[in-house]
């Protein structure tokens, strides 16, 4: 049975077929194109400063005016020029990058309400929605593959772990991934924060996102990439461990 999510999927992916087939190839292009240049702008920018915030800005605001400024060139390029129709390979091509651009969009938006805590704001009838469409059981591999990890996967790996035996923790403390983050003084300074520990307990996400010291992890690809190895780790050792008697 369709869901919301699925009905606002299809609608927008029939809008964008729709556009696509008017505008052609060329002008389907524009959009993709835009984007991907200005993700090499803010990655270049950020090499060069370091600086977070001012990468983000240009990876939003960026692509709508290069996209803006290349339909003004190709229409002041076609001045006075009667342009033949399309033809029919053009429209389906426009229509195709159309689709595939849209519904790219479309899925990180799904991944972003998945990840959202959106019940801490009385929203979480639309997480549930989501994840009871049918947009998402296709997808949800692919997205398990790019690490997107939904809240209560973590929430059930700190249960495991604390019904986890003590042979099995200290096993698993004795890993490498998992000594190279118990050693990192960021993390061990996050466990020790009050304030870290209250906002855990009053699920109140706003406040983790928010903090400081969260913003600091996020912004080391390093220390992201320690606790994405960590994780599976983990879960397998929850797993083992339910499974023994």
């Amino acid at each position: 049975m369709l869901t919301t999510t699925d009905i606002i999927f299809l609608i927008a992916l029939a809008i964008a077929g729709a556009r696509g087939h008017s505008r052609g190839l060329l002008q389907a292009l524009i959009g993709p194109c835009a984007f991907l240049l200005s993700c090499a702008i803010a990655a270049f920018w950020f090499s060069r400063t370091q600086k977070t915030f001012d990468s983000l800005i240009i990876l939003v605001m960026a692509p709508p005016v290069l996209g803006w400024t290349a339909r003004w060139w190709l229409r002041q390029k076609n001045h006075g020029i009667t342009r033949p129709p399309y033809n029919t390979l053009d429209r389906m091509a426009g229509s195709a990058i159309s689709m595939i651009w849209s519904g790219s969009i479309a899925l990180v938006i799904l991944a972003s309400l998945i990840i959202l805590p959106l019940d801490s704001f009385g929203l979480g009838d639309i997480t549930l929605n989501v994840r009871t469409s049918l947009t998402f059981a296709l997808f949800k591999n692919p997205m398990k593959i790019f690490h997107i990890i939904p809240p209560e996967e973590i929430k059930d790996c700190l249960d495991g772990l604390c019904r986890m035996p003590e042979k099995d923790k200290t096993a698993l403390a004795k890993d490498q991934d998992i000594q190279a983050l118990v050693n990192d003084p960021r993390l061990s300074r996050l466990l020790l924060d009050p304030a870290i520990e209250k906002a855990i307990e009053e699920k109140n996400f706003t406040a983790l996102l928010a903090n400081p010291q969260i913003l600091e992890i996020a912004q080391d690809p390093i220390l992201v990439s320690k606790i994405l190895k960590a994780y599976p780790k983990i879960r397998d050792a929850q797993k083992i461990s339910l499974k023994s008697p």
